[in-house]
């Protein structure tokens, strides 16, 4: 029979124990009140300083070996509807369908489970303690479905709750950290669980009562949150190198694991004092931590097995097998790094013939690159990549249904090694077409998965997109059967090819009705050849290839006569100083320094030796994305395109006539108003014949209402807003007649602006990340996607007097609808007025070059 705890969910890390309130414990103690520590109702933002790293390294204590302890006799399970959690909850059918989904891993099933539960609690969300249990929940599921950015806004939420319910913010804040370790920023989830860890100092759940803790849910949060630091900081530590660190971590998160199973398996305290499932979670994690650490640091196999293995039975003991992968996979990471390759290769293999049959496809293309990774350390490049083409294969299909990844949590390894690896191997044997094919997957995943789970062009093609979605998601359940070895059949081989072709006929019945909305859902690249015959005479297609600090930069070079690859003298470390530079120049104001600096960049780059004779497309990586091509020495125009396929784009309708303007919405104080963009969109009015929104007009209504299905140019002078950590919500500034209002990139995608040409006269606005595969998340693609031809737009803040003598010749020279000779002209005309390289440099075309 098994054992049933009670409490929430967390399945990585773990939400630690489940107190049942009811009974007298017995008198094991000389207090009868259970004393919690005082800590701030909200920590600390910002890096650790000085003074809190040093506290923070002297609360670990020594090293010392834990044992776990024997597991109970009988399976633990969730709570169910109708008992009460360890928040005192009582579990309605909704937040049983919740822990089910999520612990099987339908994150989509278990966040629609979640909407259903706030929904059934009535528009007040239930209590506090609820609606902050619900919130902390969504982030956990959206972590674990690798979404770990919106986890990371809707912890905003979660933290904003847990004050009301507890009166402290250690549960988000914990959370927090661990989204941001998954996102890549140790730096700030450093921050995070480390004040957790210091808020909460010495303090230990107690191991002796003389009563029921008077308010076990506050426990509950302030024990979970202290396991979570401990057990975040030693996986980061592990994982950023600093292996002596996760030791001390684990081992001080074991002792405290300890506490709390000693707690719920004593013979006195069980009765009432039951352990919670989730806790076997939180400590296999650990415990898998632990045994890495302890194979790295004694530099042997053994030492870690012990660990391995008990890590094993935790995750068994709560029937989640797939914590086997993860065991696998930590101890091909481990021995990979003490050069243990045939045991490295040993248990990836393993661990990805587990993650293939348990249809874990996330896993199993980390694996495979871990796997890659280890054979080419080896010396075995050949096989390496075989197996990072395996990885290929196998990102294909969760393609769109992870999410972006900018998650390096598990065992160090992103999307980005799969193409980076593949493409060195195919320059290496000069295989153009292979180099050109592999870019492009890369990117078009990218865009696929940057748009999962997003609303996307209302009301477009419903009844195709809706069908598509479905084949897709019954072509990853077999891709990832069929991954295996052992896993295929000639029937599933049979049928994943019939849904594949099924898919095709759809996607492509959808990419005739629907181009740019195809992309969305469509991995599909064209060849070399084609690009070559879609280029004019003297046009070049410079195509960079991703790179890492040390290397020197390359790129693929196409034209209609053929291709080759290019080496730059500079590499991108050298390229991102220079770019610093040309920052640090324009902060400056100091003119000449600004075109010394262009002129090194220009240098560095050889732009001369590969740039085409009328035209030049660029599909940049990395820093390239950043480079102020109008402050270089080019003689004729470079557009930014983000795929190389972009080229056979089909063009929209031409029929799109008029201009819609915006200048210098009201923005109620929240940010300083722009006279200069208010004379600017008056201008331009005058220039296009049309009335401009400025000032309180200027609002989302009233400029959907003017592009209405669509106009020749769309014009926007306002701020712009960068967001690192979430592109997506970048956006341009616009007013709800009193205040500044944003609309922001998601919500392009999800109601476009239909305009040929789209013209971001802001700051900022062509920034964006390089993440998942090298694509560029910003505002221009989701224009790309309402329509555009042509995108213009800022890479930094810009004068208003340089932005309007800019705007103004742009626009007199683009009425011809010659984009590339509008953007030289403007670039001319600004340096002939003696305007800085700060003004026309910051000005990046995008797309097309005429219309």
């Amino acid at each position: 029979m098994g054992r049933r705890g009670l409490g929430g969910c967390c399945r990585a890390w773990g939400l630690v124990v489940a107190l049942l309130c009811g009974g007298a414990a017995p008198a094991l103690a000389q207090n009868t009140a259970l004393a919690l520590p005082e800590v701030p109702a909200r920590l600390a933002e910002g890096p650790l300083s000085k003074a809190e790293a040093a506290a923070l390294a002297a609360l670990l204590p020594a090293a010392s070996a834990v044992k776990a302890l024997a597991l109970p006799a009988g399976k633990l399970t969730m709570p169910r509807r109708g008992q009460r959690n360890s928040l005192g909850l009582t579990v309605t059918a909704e937040l049983e369908q919740a822990y089910d989904s999520y612990l099987s891993g339908d994150g989509r099933k278990a966040l629609a489970a979640l909407t259903a539960a706030a929904a059934a609690a009535g528009s007040g969300g239930g209590s506090a303690r609820l609606a902050w249990h619900l919130s902390a929940l969504r982030a956990q599921t959206l972590m674990m479905m690798g979404r770990a950015a919106d986890a990371e806004v809707e912890l905003e939420t979660t933290a904003r709750l847990e004050g009301p319910g507890f009166g402290w913010d250690l549960g988000a804040r914990a959370l927090r950290g661990e989204a941001r370790l998954r996102l890549g920023d140790l730096a700030a989830a450093e921050a995070d669980m480390g004040r957790v860890v210091l808020a909460l100092g010495q303090w230990r759940l107690p191991t002796m009562f003389m009563a029921v803790p008077p308010d076990l849910p506050r426990l509950v949060v302030l024990t979970t949150a202290q396991l979570r630091a401990y057990t975040g900081l030693a996986g980061l530590y592990l994982l950023d190198g600093r292996v002596r660190l996760a030791a001390k971590w684990a081992e001080a998160a074991e002792q405290r694991f300890n506490d709390v199973h000693f707690v719920a398996n004593h013979p006195m305290y069980a009765p009432f004092l039951p352990v919670f499932a989730d806790s076997y979670f939180g400590r296999a994690s650990n415990l898998a931590f632990l045994a890495a650490v302890r194979t790295v640091r004694q530099r042997s196999a053994a030492a870690g097995e012990e660990n391995f293995a008990a890590a094993g039975r935790f995750f068994d003991s709560v029937g989640y097998h797939n914590g086997r992968v993860t065991n696998a996979a930590l101890r091909a990471w481990a021995l990979l790094r003490i050069e243990e390759f045939d045991g490295a290769l040993a248990a990836a293999d393993q661990a990805v013939d587990l993650a293939a049959r348990q249809g874990l496809a996330d896993l199993v293309w980390r694996i495979e690159v871990l796997r890659g990774e280890t054979l080419l350390a080896d010396g075995r490049a050949a096989e390496a990549e075989v197996a990072l083409r395996r990885a290929e294969t196998a990102v294909a299909a969760v393609s769109g249904a992870l999410a972006t990844d900018r998650s390096k949590l598990r065992f160090g390894v992103g999307k980005q090694d799969i193409v980076y690896r593949l493409a060195q191997f195919d320059a290496a044997r000069g295989d153009l077409a292979a180099l050109f094919r592999d870019l492009e997957r890369g990117r078009a995943r990218a865009f696929v998965d940057m748009l999962a789970d997003r609303p996307l062009a209302a009301g477009r093609e419903v009844a195709l997109v809706q069908e598509i979605k479905a084949l897709e998601a019954e072509v990853r359940r077999l891709r990832v059967i069929n991954a295996s070895p052992a896993g295929a059949t000639p029937a599933s081989r049979s049928e994943e090819a019939r849904l594949v072709e099924r898919r095709g006929q759809r996607i492509e019945a959808l990419r005739q009705r629907d181009g740019e909305l195809a992309q969305v859902f469509s991995l599909a690249v064209h060849e070399l050849a084609v690009i070559r015959r879609g280029l004019g005479p003297g046009q070049a297609l410079a195509y960079f290839l991703p790179a890492r600090g040390g290397d020197r930069l390359r790129l693929l070079r196409v034209s209609a006569e053929g291709a080759e690859i290019v080496t730059l003298a500079t590499d991108s470390a050298a390229l991102n100083d220079l770019l610093a530079d040309f920052t640090d120049a324009i902060a400056l104001a100091d003119a000449k320094l600004q075109s010394q600096t262009a002129g090194a960049i220009g240098a560095a780059l050889a732009v001369a030796e590969w740039a085409g004779r009328t035209a030049t497309f660029v599909v940049p990586s990395g820093a390239l994305f950043f480079v102020p091509w109008g402050a270089l020495e080019v003689t004729a125009p470079v557009a930014v395109l983000p795929t190389g396929g972009w080229l056979l784009r089909q063009a929209p309708s031409a029929t799109a006539t008029g201009s819609s303007i915006v200048g210098d919405p009201a923005y109620g104080k929240l940010m300083p108003q722009l006279p200069g963009a208010r004379l600017e969109a008056r201008s331009l009015g005058l220039l296009y014949g049309s009335t401009p929104l400025i000032g309180a007009a200027a609002t989302e209504t009233a400029l959907r209402r003017q592009v209405g299905d669509g106009v020749g140019v769309l014009h926007l002078a306002t701020h712009g807003l960068f967001d690192a950590a979430w592109p997506l919500q970048s956006a341009v500034v616009l007013s709800d007649g009193k205040a500044a209002v944003r609309l922001t990139a998601a919500m392009l995608f999800a109601r476009p602006l239909p305009a040929r040409l789209v013209v971001l006269s802001a700051c900022d606005t062509g920034m964006g990340q390089s993440v998942a595969g090298d694509d560029f998340l910003g505002l221009a693609r989701s224009f790309y996607l309402g329509g555009a031809s042509a995108v213009l737009n800022s890479l930094w803040p810009v004068d208003d007097a340089g932005t309007r003598a800019y705007m103004e010749a742009f626009h007199t020279a683009a009425r011809g609808r010659d984009y590339g000779r509008a953007w030289l002209a403007a670039r001319d005309a600004s340096r002939v007025q003696g305007f800085p390289p700060s003004v026309y440099g910051a000005f990046v075309l995008g797309g097309a070059l005429r219309r």
